[in-house]
């Protein structure tokens, strides 16, 4: 990193003195010596590592005097947003990193940015929202300059921008949270029926939604008719319910949590009847009932996971509803039976005495209530966990410790997976994919900037996949535990590498055609290889009447573009291989692409989208056409013009790139002339900025550049000053019917006309000499003359006024 040294003005003072006695005194009051930076700067004089004030920690100079910036470049400073990290570039490609401490940047230069929220900004609802471009002068702030940059693009310092100081300031938004809430029962049939439960966010009723504060957290409850419904589950899982009160409580909601949306689903409380063919007994909900042998007992105010327990005469099993009732316990031969209230549907019976763990224990819950004995749980219903107990060493990672019942194998290996994992801290890598979309992943609701971290093993790693535009998900989400078995250890997606997380839609994949034109002959040999198609030995086979061959139609992928390699068959010193490619995308729109090959061998990459664009393009790309052809080889050379410059411009591309000497083309490219005037000077036969410019074939300039040149000649613009002033009347000035004044500058084929108004009644204007003049002063104006002045070259840099050209006289 480029550094300085700044010194205070006392100690430069005292060092020039060289009063050594004085000098320590000040040196010791001001503090300095105890200063890190001083005491460094001390260290790298001594080991001679200091150069015009600048060192560096391996002692390399990055900047002496002589490449300090100068008046013509521009200071630029960044303004901090601790919310967000921000790596400025002078390049797109985001190769040439910005140093923000000393940025001097040459008019015209373009700054870009590589911006993402940080972890500063507590909440998962803030964002960047643009940066603002301010011109400085003398340290106070002028003006905000619109207009400079879009997207990654900062800002492109205009390139006649005559301040010294820009600063960049970054903003970023919150914007408010909304929390949205619905409350439902499901009925036999699994038909959903809304409720109207009461929402409290901080205690305040609210209805289906709310906004909420993008910074601050807040509570969330839920209250509901406790005579007439139970609670059987939630989403997200809540952190207390209770059916006695007939609320649920759900953990605070943090600004950073990326959680927007509740649900409780209840049920009506049911109700069923049991009868047995002997006496017995009913025990639910810690009441025991008397039975009388064959008369129902209706039990009332059931909720899924209740136990109850019948006892009766050997050999009498009782008879009940079993859509409702599910028997857990048969014990026949004592005449006691365990049922478990259920839903009716496909269910798990566990016992959380039929699984144990090595290095702890596990304790489970159901709807709050420990599990001690079987219990029969109903597909879909959630089976809570946390830790009883763990041996010194090992721990259960933190997360939601959430069951979901599946089927009976499912569940049994959900079960089966709980484990207590050692204390110790693994490197984890967090790869993205090559293409397709990105992957962001999170320990605990917390966002994972970095590409790598240090966590504890059983650490579970989210994984949200975003597609790009024109791809799919293979999964919607994921996760992955870290393990002990490695110290570094890479994310992968269910088994797979990453790499494999998205795949491409096939009608996103654009249709590849290359089409050889029969100039290129019979021996080259091409070949075409992209995502999806490899293609080799492919030549033109046509007769005399084939014009071009089509030599490959396919449909290809779009993340690594396509090359395109020729060999065999060798190109004359005079011809050039052109490859001229045409992709047009669903909008209709075209872009247009041309390279060459001038020695074979040689191997041609074409990339399909912008990597900036790839993720978000909306309009995809349907047909590329590549047209290969054996050209005229032209190399351009530039020619001087006496005070102009002549540029070429390339029109039938996309990057519409200048022309520079050497480069080489073929005569069938579409360029622009633009012949631009020295200062001072103008171009004949120019549009109103004093330019010469058209659009033509790159064959026809060549013809008719002589022309060309001649007839669009730079002259001299003459500078003259126009003398308003007279004593006796009024002097106007027009040029081209337009009123001027002062200094101005002129071409020698504009019109610069005096008119003049006599005020002094005791002068007249004086004719001209000759008999002609003799009568025009007769028949014309005594007071009133307008003369029209003819530029030349030798004008420039005079002065006229009246009496140059009109005089007076007493008559």
């Amino acid at each position: 990193m480029k550094k300085s040294m700044v010194f205070l003005t006392a100690v430069l003072a005292l060092t020039l003195t060289g009063c050594s006695y004085a000098e320590n005194r000040m040196r010791m009051k001001s503090g300095i010596d105890d200063d890190a930076q001083y005491q460094l700067y001390q260290q790298y004089t001594a080991e001679g590592r200091v150069a015009n004030g600048f060192y560096t920690e391996d002692g390399v100079v990055l900047q002496t005097a002589e490449e300090n910036p100068t008046g013509k470049q521009v200071h630029v400073t960044f303004g901090k947003n601790n919310h967000l990290n921000i790596r400025y570039y002078t390049d797109a490609e985001k190769t040439r990193e910005i140093d923000p401490d000393a940025c001097y940047l040459d008019p015209g230069s373009c700054i870009y940015a590589a911006v993402t929220t940080s972890g500063a900004a507590h909440s998962a609802s803030y964002e960047f929202s643009e940066f603002r471009v301010f011109e400085y002068i003398d340290g106070e702030k002028r003006e905000e300059l619109k207009g400079l940059g879009s997207g990654d693009l900062v800002c492109q310092i205009p390139a006649d921008f005559t301040g010294t100081d820009l600063s960049i300031l970054p903003v970023g938004v919150y914007e408010d949270r909304v929390l949205s809430f619905s409350d439902y029962y499901t009925d036999d049939q699994d038909a959903r029926h809304e409720l109207t439960g009461r929402w409290l966010v901080d205690d305040k009723e609210c209805g289906d939604s709310i906004s909420v504060s993008p910074v601050n957290t807040c509570s969330i409850r839920y209250e509901f008719d406790k005579e007439h419904y139970f609670f059987v589950s939630s989403d997200p899982v809540c952190y207390y319910s209770s059916d006695e009160s007939g609320f649920v409580t759900f953990n605070p909601s943090d600004p950073e949590d990326t959680i927007n949306n509740y649900s409780v689903e209840l049920h009506p409380y049911l109700s069923t009847e049991i009868t047995i063919g002997a006496k017995g007994s009913v025990t639910c909900h810690r009441v025991e009932q008397e039975m009388k042998p064959n008369k129902p007992l209706t039990l009332t105010s059931l909720k899924y996971g209740d136990q109850i327990v019948i006892e009766t005469e050997p050999g009498h099993k009782p008879s009940v509803n079993e859509k409702i009732l599910q028997l857990n316990s048969d014990e026949g031969s004592i005449g006691r039976y365990t049922y478990t209230v259920s839903e009716g549907g496909e269910s798990f019976v566990f016992d959380p005495n039929a699984y144990s763990y090595s290095h702890g224990e596990i304790i489970f819950t159901y709807l709050g209530s420990e599990i001690t004995g079987k219990i029969c749980l109903d597909k879909g219903r959630q089976l809570e966990y946390a830790a009883k107990s763990a041996e010194d060493g090992y721990w259960l990672p933190d997360g939601e410790h959430v069951i979901v019942i599946g089927s009976s194998e499912e569940t049994d290996q959900a079960l089966k997976s709980i484990q207590f994992y050692p204390y110790e801290q693994r490197t984890v890598l967090l790869p993205q994919p090559g293409a397709g979309g990105t992957i962001t992943y999170s320990v605990n609701g917390q966002t994972i900037h970095d590409s790598s971290l240090e966590v504890y093993c059983g650490t579970v790693i989210d994984m949200k996949l975003t597609a790009w535009n024109g791809w799919q998900r293979t999964a919607a989400s994921a996760s992955y535990t870290v393990t002990a078995d490695q110290d570094v250890q890479t994310v992968h997606l269910n088994g797979a590498d990453v790499s494999h997380a998205f795949s491409e839609d096939e009608d996103h994949k654009p249709t590849l055609t290359v089409l050889l034109d029969r100039s290129v002959g019979k021996e080259m040999i091409f070949s075409v290889s992209a995502s999806g198609c490899s293609r080799t030995g492919l030549t033109f086979s046509g007769n005399v009447f084939t014009l071009s061959k089509t030599i490959l139609e396919s449909r290809i992928g779009t993340e690594a573009g396509f090359t395109i390699s020729a060999e065999e068959d060798q190109i004359p010193r005079d011809k050039i291989l052109k490859l001229a490619v045409e992709m047009k995308d669903t909008d209709g729109n075209v872009r247009r692409e041309v390279q060459y090959m001038t020695t074979l061998p040689e191997e041609k990459a074409f990339p399909i989208y912008d990597p900036k664009e790839i993720a978000s393009a909306a309009a995809c790309y349907e047909s590329i056409k590549v047209t290969i052809s054996l050209e005229d080889r032209i190399t351009y050379k530039p020619v001087a013009i006496a005070n102009a410059t002549v540029q070429l411009r390339l029109m039938d591309t996309d990057d519409q790139k200048i022309l520079q000497a050497d480069d080489e083309l073929d005569g069938d490219r579409k360029v622009q002339v633009t012949i631009r005037p020295a200062s001072g000077y103008y171009i004949t036969g120019s549009n109103a900025d004093g330019i010469y410019q058209k659009t033509m074939p790159f064959s026809g300039y060549l013809k008719q550049a002589n022309t060309i040149h001649s007839r669009h000649s730079a002259k001299k613009l003459c500078v003259i000053t126009l003398d308003s002033a007279d004593s006796y009347g009024t002097v106007t000035f027009t040029l081209d019917g337009e009123p001027v004044s002062g200094i101005i500058r002129v071409r020698e084929d504009q019109k610069l006309k005096l008119q003049y108004t006599l005020t002094d009644p005791d002068y007249r204007i004086e004719p001209e000499s000759g008999a002609l003049g003799w009568i025009a002063g007769q028949l014309g104006s005594k007071t009133e003359k307008t003369v029209s002045i003819d530029i030349s070259p030798e004008l420039d840099g005079t002065t006229i006024s009246r009496e140059d050209f009109i005089r007076i006289q007493k008559p």
